[in-house]
């Protein structure tokens, strides 16, 4: 949980949305969007390639002059003046645990601004790319949406899958229909 001025409290992704979100009304403005865009695309390149940036931005000691060196070395050397103030703006206030949602805090700004609808497909197996454009084509239409899919394995689901938008669930796995029928069985012993 992070705490904001006001004493709002906050879980790390709602903050890093937060901070995202005042990025981007920035280079909105400024008209710098595809720039800042990729400013953010390397900032997350670097958490994903560097060993320890990662793990010392999500446990750090508060150590607003270690932050600032680190965001001074480390980031802003490849990002423009503006991103680079942003982040210094996240280390002065202890939110460099925010970074590590960044890459989803800005999709979610970018789907926002283009109506698109993202939707997270989890699925026991891999799937084709040609299932899952035809997937996305459907769902689109059903929607009536631009839909951008994110698809992630889980072999939990035993077959089938289960899709996520919005507040939304549609579960079409093996496991969940499994489920429904115990729930239907169990239900009809007792009456």
């Amino acid at each position: 949980m992070v705490t904001l001025a006001r004493g709002t409290v906050m879980s790390a992704p709602q903050a890093a949305l937060h901070y995202a979100r005042a990025l981007y009304e920035v280079a909105d403005e400024a008209g710098t969007l595809d720039a800042t865009t990729a400013d953010v695309e390397r900032v997350v390149r670097l958490l994903e390639s560097v060993p320890g940036l990662r793990d010392y931005c999500e446990t750090h000691c508060s150590d607003r002059s270690t932050d600032g060196l680190l965001v001074d070395s480390a980031f802003a050397p490849g990002v423009s003046p503006t991103t680079a103030r942003w982040l210094g703006l996240l280390a002065q206030n202890d939110r460099l645990p925010a970074l590590l949602w960044l890459k989803s805090a800005w999709q979610r700004l970018l789907d926002a601004r283009a109506e698109v609808l993202p939707v997270l497909v989890e699925t026991a197996t891999p799937w084709a790319d040609e299932e899952l454009a035809q997937l996305r084509v459907h769902l689109g239409a059903r929607l009536k949406k631009d839909v951008r899919l994110e698809v992630r394995q889980n072999e939990g689901l035993r077959g089938g899958l289960r899709l996520f938008w919005g507040d939304k669930l549609l579960d079409a796995s093996l496991s969940g229909r499994l489920r429904g029928l115990r729930t239907h069985v169990t239900g009809a012993a007792h009456e």
